[in-house]
């Protein structure tokens, strides 16, 4: 078989695979997910010189977003990382534009979530409006709706902590949470105001992601079992 029939059959097999997909309905993203990428595009758009979106109104076919997506999976092997993160209780890697992240000592931690935190202090107008659960991760969202700001709590299982943190205009601080070494990254910027702050608490790794100043953040930090 010659490679130009191979690679016939192969897009024609491709296309039958991927036909069921060409009309599914809409996906509503949850409020979680929209205020993530909120928060992501704001720390984008607050970088120095940042270069304004460009609109596209090119379609592309399915196999060619596919291909795309492989060649850039592919050139990310290649490249690699620029610089390897240390710290006390984390590690990382970290890339041109993020940095993935995990916790350093999993040894004897739980590898599932065996009790729940909560914050000490919930500030006032805040209120739960999100709750997510599951055996290696737990979550929290706190809204007050009458300024729209959000406080996410989150508590994941230590060996399954590998979040994406963006660090391409911000960096990673070393912070003290309650006698243990943390990380901070702070994406505030005239008048927004967004800290990200994740610790080793002992057995799980917590996180307080909030639209908070770094100081009032890092103060909301107190959490007890629930």
């Amino acid at each position: 078989m010659s490679e130009e029939v191979f690679r016939s059959i192969l897009g024609e097999a491709l296309e039958r695979d991927l036909a069921e997909y060409d009309n599914v309905p809409e996906h509503k993203f949850s409020l979680r997910h929209r205020l993530a990428m909120k928060r992501i595009l704001s720390a984008a758009n607050s970088a120095p010189n940042a270069v304004a979106a460009r609109r596209t109104t090119q379609k592309f076919s399915l196999k060619r977003t596919l291909l795309i997506a492989a060649v850039l999976v592919f050139l990310a092997v290649i490249v690699g990382a620029v610089v390897v993160f240390r710290s006390v209780n984390f590690r990382g890697t970290v890339y041109h534009d993020y940095t993935q992240m995990f916790a350093a000592n999993i040894e004897s931690s739980p590898k599932t979530i065996e009790y729940k935190y909560a914050l000490d202090y919930v500030p006032e107008g805040f209120e739960i409006v999100e709750t997510d659960s599951s055996p290696i991760h737990d979550y929290t969202l706190y809204m007050n709706k009458s300024t729209k700001q959000t406080i996410a709590l989150s508590q994941w299982v230590k060996e399954n902590f590998e979040p994406h943190y963006n660090t391409e205009h911000r960096p990673l601080e070393e912070v003290i949470i309650n006698g243990s070494t943390g990380l901070c990254i702070d994406f505030s910027h005239d008048d927004y105001k967004s800290t990200v702050v994740a610790w080793d608490n002992g057995d799980y790794i917590i996180q307080i992601d909030a639209n908070l100043d770094k100081e009032s953040t890092i103060n909301l930090c107190k959490v007890h079992k629930n």
